[in-house]
């Protein structure tokens, strides 16, 4: 999954910096991006880990992000509109006024399936040690889905 975003970011705009010999290389920028994002690491835990500076990943993340957003345009849709602030309300109101300007509520589950044919079967396996496929939902403030997607192997490998 990893060389397969790599090979769909490679050519965007974003990551063309034509004659800058110091840039880092795009699997470096987007691995300290995805450390970051996918887990409760500060800054500094990531400068000391990969010796890139603050300022650098920062730079990579706005610019990860800003890519993701322009190559999946398509598929991530916020809610807009009448819709939105129907949406923000109904999020508020449910909590009482504790949850403000919530746009959905995500969540994600394991769904079992066969032993997968082929070599590569071991990435279905997952943390509780069944094959399964990971689903991932995002409802709106009356539970109604505005995005899901499914498939991707349960191990996360």
């Amino acid at each position: 999954m990893f060389d397969q975003l790599i090979s769909e970011i490679y050519f965007h705009p974003n990551y063309q910096h034509k004659g800058d010999k110091n840039q880092f290389p795009l699997d470096i920028q987007v691995g300290v991006v995805l450390q970051r994002l996918a887990n409760t690491v500060n800054y500094h835990q990531l400068e000391c880990q990969f010796g890139i500076s603050r300022g650098s990943i920062n730079n990579f993340t706005n610019r990860f992000i800003d890519t993701m957003l322009d190559l999946y345009k398509y598929k991530i849709k916020w809610p807009t509109g009448e819709y939105l602030e129907k949406v923000t309300e109904g999020f508020k109101n449910k909590s009482k006024g504790n949850l403000e300007n919530v746009i959905g509520a995500i969540d994600g589950s394991h769904i079992p399936i066969e032993k997968p044919d082929g070599e590569y079967a071991f990435r279905y396996i997952n943390r509780k040690g069944y094959y399964s496929v990971i689903l991932l939902g995002i409802v709106d403030h009356q539970g109604k889905f505005t995005y899901i997607y499914i498939g991707e192997p349960g191990s996360g490998a």
